[in-house]
Protein backbone atom coordinates (compact mmCIF):
# COMPACT_ATOMS: atom_id res chain seq x y z
CA UNK A 1 0.00 0.00 0.00
CA UNK A 2 1.62 3.09 -1.52
CA UNK A 3 1.20 5.78 1.66
CA UNK A 4 1.25 9.33 1.20
CA UNK A 5 3.30 11.68 3.84
CA UNK A 6 0.67 12.82 6.71
CA UNK A 7 -0.34 17.04 6.49
CA UNK A 8 1.27 16.57 10.15
CA UNK A 9 4.41 17.15 11.88
CA UNK A 10 6.30 14.29 12.47
CA UNK A 11 8.64 15.97 14.88
CA UNK A 12 7.06 16.66 18.52
CA UNK A 13 8.49 18.27 21.72
CA UNK A 14 4.96 18.69 23.82
CA UNK A 15 5.11 15.29 25.07
CA UNK A 16 7.64 12.64 26.25
CA UNK A 17 7.43 9.23 23.83
CA UNK A 18 4.26 10.86 21.68
CA UNK A 19 2.78 8.43 20.06
CA UNK A 20 2.79 10.53 16.67
CA UNK A 21 6.84 10.62 16.67
CA UNK A 22 7.39 7.30 18.47
CA UNK A 23 5.98 4.20 16.04
CA UNK A 24 4.12 1.44 18.11
CA UNK A 25 3.63 3.24 21.19
CA UNK A 26 -0.22 3.99 20.40
CA UNK A 27 -0.15 0.33 21.22
CA UNK A 28 -0.20 0.49 24.98
CA UNK A 29 -2.41 3.05 25.14
CA UNK A 30 -4.55 1.21 27.28
CA UNK A 31 -2.78 1.26 30.56
CA UNK A 32 -2.22 4.42 32.62
CA UNK A 33 -3.72 7.70 32.36
CA UNK A 34 -4.24 8.78 29.19
CA UNK A 35 -5.64 11.81 28.98
CA UNK A 36 -3.26 14.57 28.36
CA UNK A 37 -2.18 11.91 25.60
CA UNK A 38 -5.29 11.90 24.04
CA UNK A 39 -5.67 16.09 24.03
CA UNK A 40 -1.89 16.11 23.26
CA UNK A 41 -2.93 13.94 20.03
CA UNK A 42 -6.28 16.18 19.13
CA UNK A 43 -4.53 19.34 19.37
CA UNK A 44 -1.10 18.43 17.77
CA UNK A 45 -1.70 15.11 15.80
CA UNK A 46 -5.58 14.33 15.22
CA UNK A 47 -4.94 12.18 12.05
CA UNK A 48 -0.98 10.35 12.01
CA UNK A 49 0.33 7.25 10.85
CA UNK A 50 2.31 4.90 12.70
CA UNK A 51 4.73 2.88 10.32
CA UNK A 52 5.22 0.39 12.67
CA UNK A 53 1.53 -0.38 12.78
CA UNK A 54 0.51 0.37 9.66
CA UNK A 55 -2.42 2.36 10.79
CA UNK A 56 -3.54 5.48 10.87
CA UNK A 57 -4.54 7.14 14.12
CA UNK A 58 -8.00 9.35 14.34
CA UNK A 59 -8.04 10.82 17.93
CA UNK A 60 -11.02 13.47 17.21
CA UNK A 61 -14.41 12.98 17.78
CA UNK A 62 -15.71 14.38 14.90
CA UNK A 63 -13.95 12.59 12.99
CA UNK A 64 -14.08 9.59 14.28
CA UNK A 65 -17.82 10.43 13.99
CA UNK A 66 -17.73 11.11 10.28
CA UNK A 67 -16.52 7.79 10.20
CA UNK A 68 -18.68 5.67 12.15
CA UNK A 69 -21.14 7.25 10.34
CA UNK A 70 -20.35 6.94 6.81
CA UNK A 71 -22.85 5.83 4.63
CA UNK A 72 -20.93 6.16 1.01
CA UNK A 73 -19.14 2.82 1.55
CA UNK A 74 -16.03 5.00 1.76
CA UNK A 75 -14.85 3.15 5.30
CA UNK A 76 -15.33 -0.50 5.81
CA UNK A 77 -15.51 -2.68 8.53
CA UNK A 78 -14.40 -5.77 6.75
CA UNK A 79 -11.43 -6.13 8.02
CA UNK A 80 -12.03 -5.02 11.96
CA UNK A 81 -10.93 -8.42 13.46
CA UNK A 82 -7.55 -7.98 11.52
CA UNK A 83 -5.04 -8.25 14.05
CA UNK A 84 -2.87 -5.41 14.44
CA UNK A 85 0.43 -7.04 15.00
CA UNK A 86 1.44 -9.73 12.40
CA UNK A 87 0.61 -13.21 12.89
CA UNK A 88 3.17 -16.11 12.68
CA UNK A 89 2.52 -18.09 9.76
CA UNK A 90 1.42 -21.44 12.23
CA UNK A 91 -1.28 -18.95 13.35
CA UNK A 92 -2.64 -17.91 10.59
CA UNK A 93 -2.87 -21.45 9.12
CA UNK A 94 -5.20 -22.47 12.26
CA UNK A 95 -6.96 -19.15 11.86
CA UNK A 96 -7.47 -20.34 7.65
CA UNK A 97 -9.01 -23.15 8.17
CA UNK A 98 -11.95 -21.91 10.33
CA UNK A 99 -15.16 -22.05 9.35
CA UNK A 100 -16.68 -19.36 10.34
CA UNK A 101 -18.13 -16.76 8.32
CA UNK A 102 -17.91 -12.73 8.29
CA UNK A 103 -21.33 -11.68 10.77
CA UNK A 104 -22.44 -8.35 11.70
CA UNK A 105 -19.62 -6.32 12.76
CA UNK A 106 -17.23 -7.35 10.05
CA UNK A 107 -19.94 -7.00 6.63
CA UNK A 108 -20.82 -3.80 4.65
CA UNK A 109 -23.84 -2.93 2.97
CA UNK A 110 -25.83 -4.34 1.18
CA UNK A 111 -25.01 -7.68 3.22
CA UNK A 112 -25.02 -6.19 6.44
CA UNK A 113 -28.63 -5.26 6.30
CA UNK A 114 -29.77 -8.85 6.31
CA UNK A 115 -27.39 -9.88 9.17
CA UNK A 116 -28.38 -6.86 11.20
CA UNK A 117 -32.42 -7.53 10.52
CA UNK A 118 -32.14 -11.49 11.37
CA UNK A 119 -29.54 -11.02 14.68
CA UNK A 120 -31.85 -7.81 16.09
CA UNK A 121 -35.08 -9.74 15.24
CA UNK A 122 -34.24 -11.94 17.83
CA UNK A 123 -31.33 -10.12 20.09
CA UNK A 124 -32.54 -7.60 23.36
CA UNK A 125 -31.87 -4.45 21.22
CA UNK A 126 -33.78 -2.43 22.78
CA UNK A 127 -34.41 -0.60 26.23
CA UNK A 128 -38.70 -2.37 25.72
CA UNK A 129 -37.44 -5.83 24.63
CA UNK A 130 -34.22 -5.62 27.77
CA UNK A 131 -36.64 -4.97 30.24
CA UNK A 132 -38.53 -8.73 29.58
CA UNK A 133 -34.86 -9.84 30.79
CA UNK A 134 -35.11 -7.78 34.04
CA UNK A 135 -36.03 -10.92 36.22
CA UNK A 136 -33.28 -13.17 35.07
CA UNK A 137 -30.94 -10.16 35.48
CA UNK A 138 -32.21 -9.75 38.51
CA UNK A 139 -31.96 -13.39 39.33
CA UNK A 140 -28.22 -13.63 38.19
CA UNK A 141 -26.80 -10.54 39.39
CA UNK A 142 -28.59 -10.96 43.13
CA UNK A 143 -27.24 -14.28 43.21
CA UNK A 144 -23.67 -12.78 42.33
CA UNK A 145 -23.52 -10.52 44.95
CA UNK A 146 -24.67 -12.88 47.60
CA UNK A 147 -21.98 -15.48 46.70
CA UNK A 148 -19.25 -12.80 46.85
CA UNK A 149 -21.17 -11.57 49.99
CA UNK A 150 -21.11 -14.67 51.68
CA UNK A 151 -17.48 -15.42 51.29
CA UNK A 152 -15.67 -16.07 54.55
CA UNK A 153 -12.74 -14.52 54.17
CA UNK A 154 -14.86 -10.89 52.98
CA UNK A 155 -12.08 -10.49 50.36
CA UNK A 156 -11.77 -11.06 45.95
CA UNK A 157 -10.54 -10.20 43.31
CA UNK A 158 -13.62 -8.72 41.80
CA UNK A 159 -13.01 -9.20 38.45
CA UNK A 160 -12.05 -12.78 38.69
CA UNK A 161 -14.82 -13.45 41.26
CA UNK A 162 -17.40 -11.50 40.12
CA UNK A 163 -17.48 -9.64 36.52
CA UNK A 164 -16.70 -12.19 34.76
CA UNK A 165 -18.51 -15.04 36.27
CA UNK A 166 -21.72 -13.05 36.24
CA UNK A 167 -21.58 -12.14 32.52
CA UNK A 168 -20.37 -15.23 32.15
CA UNK A 169 -24.08 -16.88 33.62
CA UNK A 170 -26.17 -14.01 32.04
CA UNK A 171 -24.90 -14.99 28.45
CA UNK A 172 -25.13 -18.77 29.09
CA UNK A 173 -28.55 -18.53 29.93
CA UNK A 174 -29.64 -16.20 26.78
CA UNK A 175 -27.65 -18.52 24.36
CA UNK A 176 -28.40 -21.95 26.32
CA UNK A 177 -24.86 -22.54 26.95
CA UNK A 178 -25.20 -25.72 29.32
CA UNK A 179 -23.03 -24.19 32.71
CA UNK A 180 -20.80 -27.02 32.83
CA UNK A 181 -19.11 -25.55 29.38
CA UNK A 182 -19.75 -21.65 29.92
CA UNK A 183 -16.58 -20.95 31.57
CA UNK A 184 -14.40 -22.80 29.29
CA UNK A 185 -16.74 -20.93 26.29
CA UNK A 186 -16.20 -17.39 27.89
CA UNK A 187 -12.16 -17.72 27.98
CA UNK A 188 -11.87 -19.26 24.23
CA UNK A 189 -14.51 -15.81 23.48
CA UNK A 190 -11.70 -13.91 25.18
CA UNK A 191 -8.80 -14.77 23.05
CA UNK A 192 -10.03 -12.69 19.96
CA UNK A 193 -10.04 -9.87 21.54
CA UNK A 194 -6.01 -10.70 22.94
CA UNK A 195 -4.88 -11.75 19.30
CA UNK A 196 -6.26 -8.17 17.75
CA UNK A 197 -5.09 -5.97 20.33
CA UNK A 198 -2.30 -7.69 22.50
CA UNK A 199 1.37 -8.24 22.31
CA UNK A 200 1.73 -11.90 21.77
CA UNK A 201 4.55 -13.62 20.88
CA UNK A 202 4.53 -16.79 18.41
CA UNK A 203 3.11 -19.80 21.08
CA UNK A 204 0.50 -17.11 22.59
CA UNK A 205 -0.70 -15.92 18.89
CA UNK A 206 -0.62 -20.16 17.83
CA UNK A 207 -2.44 -21.19 20.95
CA UNK A 208 -5.26 -18.09 20.68
CA UNK A 209 -6.07 -19.41 17.25
CA UNK A 210 -6.64 -22.51 18.47
CA UNK A 211 -8.63 -21.29 21.02
CA UNK A 212 -10.88 -19.75 18.48
CA UNK A 213 -11.20 -22.52 15.90
CA UNK A 214 -12.52 -24.27 19.12
CA UNK A 215 -14.66 -22.22 19.93
CA UNK A 216 -16.56 -21.82 16.59
CA UNK A 217 -16.34 -25.60 16.63
CA UNK A 218 -18.33 -25.24 20.14
CA UNK A 219 -20.58 -22.96 18.31
CA UNK A 220 -21.40 -25.18 15.22
CA UNK A 221 -22.05 -28.02 17.21
CA UNK A 222 -24.19 -26.26 19.62
CA UNK A 223 -25.94 -24.53 16.87
CA UNK A 224 -26.63 -28.11 14.92
CA UNK A 225 -28.30 -29.70 18.48
CA UNK A 226 -30.68 -26.56 18.58
CA UNK A 227 -31.77 -27.28 15.19
CA UNK A 228 -32.29 -30.96 16.12
CA UNK A 229 -34.16 -29.57 19.67
CA UNK A 230 -34.99 -25.94 19.97
CA UNK A 231 -34.88 -24.67 23.39
CA UNK A 232 -35.94 -21.04 24.52
CA UNK A 233 -32.79 -19.10 24.04
CA UNK A 234 -31.15 -17.26 21.52
CA UNK A 235 -30.01 -20.25 19.30
CA UNK A 236 -32.93 -21.62 18.97
CA UNK A 237 -34.69 -18.41 18.20
CA UNK A 238 -32.74 -17.22 15.23
CA UNK A 239 -32.82 -20.73 13.49
CA UNK A 240 -36.19 -20.52 13.24
CA UNK A 241 -36.50 -16.87 12.74
CA UNK A 242 -38.20 -15.72 9.33
CA UNK A 243 -37.63 -12.50 8.02
CA UNK A 244 -39.67 -11.53 4.97
CA UNK A 245 -37.14 -9.47 3.91
CA UNK A 246 -34.31 -12.34 3.32
CA UNK A 247 -33.57 -15.87 3.63
CA UNK A 248 -33.39 -17.09 7.01
CA UNK A 249 -30.36 -17.76 8.42
CA UNK A 250 -28.19 -20.86 8.03
CA UNK A 251 -26.51 -23.06 10.65
CA UNK A 252 -23.32 -22.02 9.98
CA UNK A 253 -24.71 -18.43 10.28
CA UNK A 254 -26.23 -19.02 13.32
CA UNK A 255 -22.71 -20.31 14.83
CA UNK A 256 -20.85 -17.64 13.27
CA UNK A 257 -23.47 -15.16 14.89
CA UNK A 258 -23.19 -17.25 18.08
CA UNK A 259 -19.24 -16.68 17.99
CA UNK A 260 -19.56 -12.83 17.67
CA UNK A 261 -22.01 -12.32 20.88
CA UNK A 262 -19.33 -14.83 22.99
CA UNK A 263 -16.71 -12.97 21.47
CA UNK A 264 -17.81 -9.26 22.24
CA UNK A 265 -19.35 -9.83 25.57
CA UNK A 266 -16.27 -11.89 26.95
CA UNK A 267 -14.43 -8.89 27.62
CA UNK A 268 -16.80 -5.63 27.68
CA UNK A 269 -18.93 -6.22 30.22
CA UNK A 270 -16.92 -7.57 32.62
CA UNK A 271 -14.85 -4.30 31.83
CA UNK A 272 -17.19 -1.68 32.21
CA UNK A 273 -18.17 -3.70 35.55
CA UNK A 274 -14.52 -3.14 36.53
CA UNK A 275 -13.99 0.20 35.44
CA UNK A 276 -17.04 1.76 37.08
CA UNK A 277 -16.33 -0.26 39.97
CA UNK A 278 -12.19 0.87 40.02
CA UNK A 279 -13.81 4.96 39.57
CA UNK A 280 -16.35 4.60 42.04
CA UNK A 281 -14.49 3.21 44.72
CA UNK A 282 -11.03 4.82 44.54
CA UNK A 283 -13.28 8.24 44.88
CA UNK A 284 -15.30 6.73 47.20
CA UNK A 285 -18.84 7.81 46.01
CA UNK A 286 -19.84 3.87 45.30
CA UNK A 287 -22.19 4.01 47.74
CA UNK A 288 -23.18 7.25 47.43
CA UNK A 289 -24.12 6.44 43.70
CA UNK A 290 -25.94 3.80 44.92
CA UNK A 291 -28.20 5.66 47.46
CA UNK A 292 -29.08 8.29 45.28
CA UNK A 293 -30.16 6.39 42.36
CA UNK A 294 -26.79 7.51 40.58
CA UNK A 295 -25.09 4.52 38.80
CA UNK A 296 -26.76 4.58 35.74
CA UNK A 297 -25.10 8.11 35.47
CA UNK A 298 -22.13 6.62 36.43
CA UNK A 299 -22.38 3.40 34.10
CA UNK A 300 -22.68 6.50 31.25
CA UNK A 301 -19.59 8.56 32.73
CA UNK A 302 -17.78 5.37 32.43
CA UNK A 303 -18.55 4.99 28.57
CA UNK A 304 -17.37 8.31 28.20
CA UNK A 305 -13.96 8.53 30.52
CA UNK A 306 -13.03 5.25 30.29
CA UNK A 307 -14.99 2.54 27.84
CA UNK A 308 -13.63 -1.09 27.71
CA UNK A 309 -13.12 -0.56 24.11
CA UNK A 310 -10.85 2.31 23.52
CA UNK A 311 -10.91 2.26 19.82
CA UNK A 312 -11.94 0.24 17.05
CA UNK A 313 -10.30 -0.46 13.21
CA UNK A 314 -11.82 0.44 10.23
CA UNK A 315 -10.25 0.67 6.01
CA UNK A 316 -10.86 3.30 3.87
CA UNK A 317 -12.16 1.94 0.41
CA UNK A 318 -10.77 5.29 -1.40
CA UNK A 319 -8.79 8.46 -0.98
CA UNK A 320 -9.86 10.48 2.15
CA UNK A 321 -9.22 13.49 4.19
CA UNK A 322 -9.84 13.85 7.84
CA UNK A 323 -8.52 17.40 9.91
CA UNK A 324 -6.47 18.05 6.78
CA UNK A 325 -4.60 15.24 6.50
CA UNK A 326 -4.52 13.18 3.08
CA UNK A 327 -5.57 9.15 3.44
CA UNK A 328 -4.76 6.93 0.84
CA UNK A 329 -7.48 4.03 -0.14
CA UNK A 330 -6.82 1.02 1.22
CA UNK A 331 -5.32 2.54 4.74
CA UNK A 332 -6.12 1.26 7.78
CA UNK A 333 -8.07 3.57 10.79
CA UNK A 334 -7.52 2.85 14.79
CA UNK A 335 -9.67 5.01 16.00
CA UNK A 336 -9.30 6.31 19.19
CA UNK A 337 -12.94 6.18 20.71
CA UNK A 338 -11.31 6.88 24.23
CA UNK A 339 -10.07 10.31 22.97
CA UNK A 340 -13.57 10.92 21.38
CA UNK A 341 -14.99 11.18 25.21
CA UNK A 342 -13.00 13.57 26.20
CA UNK A 343 -12.67 15.59 23.69
CA UNK A 344 -12.91 19.63 23.58
CA UNK A 345 -15.61 19.01 20.69
CA UNK A 346 -18.15 19.00 24.00
CA UNK A 347 -17.43 21.60 26.39
CA UNK A 348 -16.99 19.88 29.41
CA UNK A 349 -15.78 20.74 32.42
CA UNK A 350 -12.55 19.09 33.32
CA UNK A 351 -13.34 16.15 30.74
CA UNK A 352 -10.42 14.26 32.19
CA UNK A 353 -12.27 13.99 35.56
CA UNK A 354 -14.26 11.24 36.29
CA UNK A 355 -17.37 12.72 37.56
CA UNK A 356 -20.23 9.97 38.33
CA UNK A 357 -22.38 13.50 38.69
CA UNK A 358 -22.13 14.59 35.43
CA UNK A 359 -24.43 16.23 33.66
CA UNK A 360 -25.67 16.21 30.89
CA UNK A 361 -23.83 13.82 29.19
CA UNK A 362 -22.25 14.18 25.31
CA UNK A 363 -23.04 12.13 22.56
CA UNK A 364 -21.22 8.63 23.58
CA UNK A 365 -19.60 6.57 20.29
CA UNK A 366 -18.47 3.79 23.51
CA UNK A 367 -20.76 1.69 21.55
CA UNK A 368 -19.71 2.95 17.54
CA UNK A 369 -22.55 5.18 15.95
CA UNK A 370 -24.27 4.62 12.42
CA UNK A 371 -25.44 1.33 10.87
CA UNK A 372 -22.90 -0.38 12.44
CA UNK A 373 -24.19 0.68 16.18
CA UNK A 374 -23.69 -2.42 18.60
CA UNK A 375 -27.14 -4.37 19.27
CA UNK A 376 -26.15 -5.02 22.90
CA UNK A 377 -25.57 -1.52 24.17
CA UNK A 378 -29.04 -1.68 25.97
CA UNK A 379 -28.38 -5.25 26.96
CA UNK A 380 -25.31 -4.12 28.57
CA UNK A 381 -25.90 -1.22 30.19
CA UNK A 382 -28.80 -2.74 32.35
CA UNK A 383 -26.81 -5.62 32.92
CA UNK A 384 -24.23 -3.43 34.54
CA UNK A 385 -26.95 -1.24 36.60
CA UNK A 386 -28.34 -4.24 37.54
CA UNK A 387 -25.06 -6.10 38.82
CA UNK A 388 -23.49 -2.99 40.33
CA UNK A 389 -27.09 -1.79 42.27
CA UNK A 390 -27.10 -5.56 43.93
CA UNK A 391 -23.24 -5.57 44.57
CA UNK A 392 -24.09 -2.19 46.14
CA UNK A 393 -26.87 -3.69 48.29
CA UNK A 394 -24.77 -6.99 49.36
CA UNK A 395 -21.76 -5.51 49.97
CA UNK A 396 -22.46 -1.66 51.15
CA UNK A 397 -18.89 -1.11 52.97
CA UNK A 398 -16.85 -2.62 49.76
CA UNK A 399 -13.08 -0.91 49.48
CA UNK A 400 -10.06 -1.74 47.51
CA UNK A 401 -7.55 -3.36 49.65
CA UNK A 402 -4.60 -1.65 47.89
CA UNK A 403 -5.51 1.30 45.29
CA UNK A 404 -2.10 1.00 43.98
CA UNK A 405 -1.73 -2.06 42.60
CA UNK A 406 -5.36 -1.04 40.68
CA UNK A 407 -4.01 2.00 39.27
CA UNK A 408 -4.26 2.30 35.76
CA UNK A 409 -0.52 2.47 35.33
CA UNK A 410 -0.60 -1.43 36.33
CA UNK A 411 -3.82 -2.25 33.58
CA UNK A 412 -2.48 -4.38 31.13
CA UNK A 413 -0.95 -2.51 28.28
CA UNK A 414 -3.53 -3.28 24.88
CA UNK A 415 -3.75 -1.13 22.25
CA UNK A 416 -7.36 -0.87 22.56
CA UNK A 417 -9.02 -2.97 25.60
CA UNK A 418 -8.30 -0.89 28.94
CA UNK A 419 -9.55 -2.66 32.28
CA UNK A 420 -7.96 -3.17 35.37
CA UNK A 421 -6.89 -7.07 35.22
CA UNK A 422 -7.41 -7.20 38.61
CA UNK A 423 -9.93 -5.46 42.00
CA UNK A 424 -8.75 -6.94 45.15
CA UNK A 425 -11.16 -5.74 47.78
CA UNK A 426 -12.86 -6.24 50.77
CA UNK A 427 -16.10 -5.80 52.26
Amino acid sequence: MALTEPTTSRTCTGLPRCPATTPGAISAHGAGEPGSLYAHLRREHPVYHDPELDVWVVARHRDIDTVLRDASGTFSTALGYLPLQQLCPAAQAVLGRSGALPVLSSLDPPQHARFRRQMTAVFPTTDRRVKHLNNLLREETARAAGALAARPDRTADLVEVWARPLATAVLGRLTGIPVQDQSAVLNRAAALSHLVWGHLDDAAQVAAAHALDDLFTYCLTLTEQRSRTPGNDLVSNWLTHRDPGGDPFTTREVASTLMEVLITNAEITPRLLANTLYRLLTTHTFGQAHLTGRLPEAVEETLRHDPPLAGWLRNTTRDVRLSGTSIPAGARLFLLLASAGRDEHHRLTDPDTYNARRTPQPPLIAFGAGIHYCPGASYTRHLAHHALTTLAEACPHLALTDPRTAHPDNWPLSAALRAPGSLCADW
